[in-house]
């Protein structure tokens, strides 16, 4: 196909289609990969909440079938991630085509600097000791043990 070549709309149609097959491919991919692992990356997850817990308190279900429904996010969430570089390459093999050679090459640093920052931001929210959640729990838990207290004492 040549570079200024037109092709009907229910081509291009053809061609987001096999893409998004490819995407969802990669997304099982990684979905099944990520849920053998879906207890350690659960523990991951509510490290955080689990810190701002007071001795004695501990995480529970409270549905017959909440634990599986859980883990089978964490593991599609786990999953996306794993396939965002395939969800990338085809998008950019979608768009790719319909670019001018200046604007290919303004849009590859964008899209590396825009993953680059996306992951430091991740990083940056995983490391961070105090977030807005641990407070408003931690307060939370504070209110919480004022009224009991204060039902206790009776007043």
């Amino acid at each position: 196909m040549q570079p200024d070549e037109k092709i009907p709309f229910t081509a291009h149609l053809e061609e987001l289609r096999k893409r998004l097959i490819i995407c969802f491919i990669a997304i099982g991919i990684g979905f099944f990969a990520a849920y053998g692992f879906k207890e350690e990356l659960f523990k991951i997850l509510m490290r955080p909440l689990i810190a701002a817990m007071s001795p004695g308190e501990k995480l529970i279900f409270t549905g017959i079938a909440e634990a599986f429904f859980c883990y089978l996010k964490v593991a599609f969430l786990a999953g996306i991630l794993l396939a965002i570089p395939v969800i990338m390459y085809e998008l950019w093999l979608f768009i790719a085509p319909g670019l001018h050679t200046h604007e290919r090459r303004f849009l590859a640093p964008l899209v590396i600097l825009s993953s680059f920052f996306f992951m430091v931001g991740v990083l940056l929210k995983r490391l961070s000791n105090r977030t807005i959640e641990d407070c408003s729990i931690t307060r939370t838990r504070e209110r919480k043990t004022k009224i009991a207290k204060l039902l206790q004492s009776g007043k």
